[in-house]
């Protein structure tokens, strides 16, 4: 099938089959067919025989009606058959039927020509110029059909004007003439016009397959990057993991005074290594996020705080600074993504923590109309005035950070900043330097049911208020006296926690299968925590099953340990109350956590 060329490109076969369209649609031709005729004739009538012209109006109405009839079937054809195949078989009758169509609207011309009266002449020329017009835009999809009615019905009609107005010729001539000049000119842009926009509509067409495409390609790509990804960080985070707890019960049994520095050391590389590792996949699993946002959720901010204490308490405490708290008298909720805020939160803390050398670090919540702002103040090293808007740009640190901390990477505060913008928060920073930095999110309050905040977190064991055991300094000092269920799939792990919690006093049971798990308890084992894996090797998932042992131990704690940074299961327990602890896990914070629940329920054992 030949295309169409026209002057700044081609045509092709559906485009072709999309102007053959817009000229089968139009029904124009036919009613002006069935209506014109008959008055022509009724007007000839009254003054001379009309046979001729009822003879002529006859055959056009049924001309008229063989159109209608191929319309149809046209319009019928569109439906069953491909571009290709509908332009084959329709292509060369529309191409033949302009010639037919000007010749039968000719043919009064010729049929009377100088036996008619003046006035049915011009009435008969205004006709024909009023259905050369109506042409002009009906045929111009296809600047060949119009061109064959034009030459064949109009331009005959101009040739026998001498013999039509024998006496008016010559001032009729030049204005049918320049007549003729104008419809063909508005034919031939309405051309254009039309051959333009198909061919627009065919790059459109073909540039939104291409996105489509380019799209899936993507998504799939950051699909095999995530599973990737999933892969990845519980396979690498596994054997840190268990580095980190090793290294943590080697230190506390060493003896060997000139051993104790250099696994010390040890120890502060294996915490760079671990944070490291944890902002790069921290900004790996925003920018995921970011193309899927998580369903939001109401969230107690004071249940928030208690879990923020919980973490890095501990940590506070081994770097000299004082930590504290502060929660307004009535309870704080937010309507927002859970899992944005926590990271959101929590790498604010961190990055407070890290740049600060003496005083302490403050996390706090105050109402600001129909807002609370969410704040993490320090009194460390501060930012200068010129780096305030860069600090928050990826892999930014200055120099006076890298000297105080030269293992990161600049990228806490850039996944704070990329959770903000998600979560639809505002935020900033206010500090000076040598005297601290206060960093800020706002997000709207939500309302407070109060008849079910009281049961709210019950699974997470730490809404009670920081003035409990963990704000205590001497809760670290407590005897870690109970027992706790770990069900872990890696060897290595289980060695690993074995050990550590054995220094730690802690009757620990460590198994690699969920039976084994639910074997343990049949034979009389009652854990008081119980932390399990997402990802385990029987490929049950992780926190089902800790759902289960909850519901056979419901005076237990439950808590997840994974080394997994985008399970929609890890998500869930986050929003149902559960604490998730990332691996790698610090000794510290292990301890931390464990110290608030085994010593909270050692008085009612």
């Amino acid at each position: 099938m030949q295309s169409i060329n026209v002057g700044s490109g081609v045509i092709s076969p559906s485009g072709k089959a999309r102007l053959l369209e817009m000229i089968s649609a139009r029904m124009s031709a036919e009613l002006g067919m069935v209506i014109i005729p008959p008055i022509l004739t009724w007007y000839y009538a009254n003054s001379h025989d009309p046979t001729r012209l009822a003879i002529w109006s006859a055959v056009v109405f049924f001309m008229a009606v063989f159109l209608h009839w191929r319309r149809r079937q046209m319009a019928r054809d569109r439906l069953l058959l491909s571009d290709e195949l509908w332009v084959a078989k329709w292509w060369n009758l529309a191409r033949d039927v302009p010639v037919g169509y000007g010749l039968v609207w000719a043919a009064p011309v010729l049929l009377i020509g100088r036996a008619a009266p003046f006035d049915f002449s011009l009435l008969l020329y205004a006709s024909l110029a009023a259905i050369a017009a109506a042409c002009a835009t009906a045929l111009a999809p296809v600047i060949g059909f119009f061109l064959r009615f034009f030459v064949c019905g109009w331009l005959v009609a101009v040739a026998a004007i001498y013999w039509v107005f024998p006496h008016h010729w010559q001032f009729l001539l030049p204005l049918l003439l320049l007549y003729s000049g104008i419809i063909f000119r508005h034919a031939q842009t309405t051309h254009q016009f039309l051959v333009k926009q198909v061919q627009l509509e065919e790059q459109s067409a073909y540039l939104a397959e291409q996105y489509r495409v380019t799209k899936e390609q993507a998504e799939a790509a950051l699909s095999d990057k995530t599973e990737f990804l999933r892969t990845a960080s519980h396979d690498l985070r596994q054997p840190v993991h268990a580095m980190g707890l090793l290294l943590d019960s080697v230190v506390r049994q060493s003896a060997e005074p000139h051993i104790k520095p250099l696994l010390v050391d040890l120890q502060s590389c294996v915490r760079s290594i671990n944070l490291m590792f944890n902002a790069l996949l921290d900004l790996t699993k925003i920018e995921i996020q970011s193309t899927r946002v998580d369903a939001a959720s109401t969230l107690s901010l004071n249940d928030l705080f208690d879990e923020l204490s919980v973490l890095f308490q501990g940590d506070a405490r081994q770097r000299g600074l004082t930590w504290r708290c502060h929660l307004p008298s009535q309870h704080a909720q937010v309507h927002t993504q859970p899992a944005l805020i926590r990271q959101a939160l929590f790498n604010l803390t961190q990055n407070a923590l890290r740049y600060t050398e003496t005083g302490g670090v403050l996390a706090g919540v105050r109402r600001r109309g129909e807002d609370w702002l969410i704040e993490v103040w320090d009194t460390g090293v501060g930012i200068h005035q010129t780096d305030q808007q860069r600090v928050f740009s990826a892999y930014f640190r200055d120099d006076h950070a890298k000297q105080l901390d030269n293992v990161g990477l600049g990228l806490g505060l850039a996944v704070f900043v990329r959770c903000a913008k998600l979560m639809g928060a505002t935020y900033g920073l206010r500090s000076r330097p040598g005297r601290g930095s206060c960093f800020w999110f706002r997000l709207p309050a939500a309302p407070v049911d109060v008849a079910t905040d009281a049961m709210s977190r019950k699974p997470l064991g730490l809404a009670s208020p920081l003035a409990n055991s963990l704000a205590n300094p001497l809760a670290n000092a407590l005897a870690l006296d109970g027992r706790c269920l770990i069900l872990d799939d890696d060897p290595l792990v289980r060695r690993a926690l074995a050990g550590v919690l054995q220094a730690w006093n802690v009757d620990a049971r460590l198994v690699a299968t969920p039976q084994q798990a639910m074997d343990c308890i049949e034979r009389g084992f009652e854990p008081q925590v119980i932390f399990c894996d997402q990802r385990l090797r029987s490929a049950d998932s992780g926190y089902d099953v800790l759902r289960a042992l909850m519901a056979r131990c419901p005076q237990a704690r439950g808590g997840m340990m994974s080394g997994e940074f985008n399970s929609p299961q890890l998500l869930q327990a986050e929003e149902d109350g559960f604490v998730v602890l990332r691996k790698p896990v610090e000794a510290a914070t292990l301890h931390a956590v464990l110290a608030r629940w085994l010593v909270a329920d050692t008085p009612s054992r």
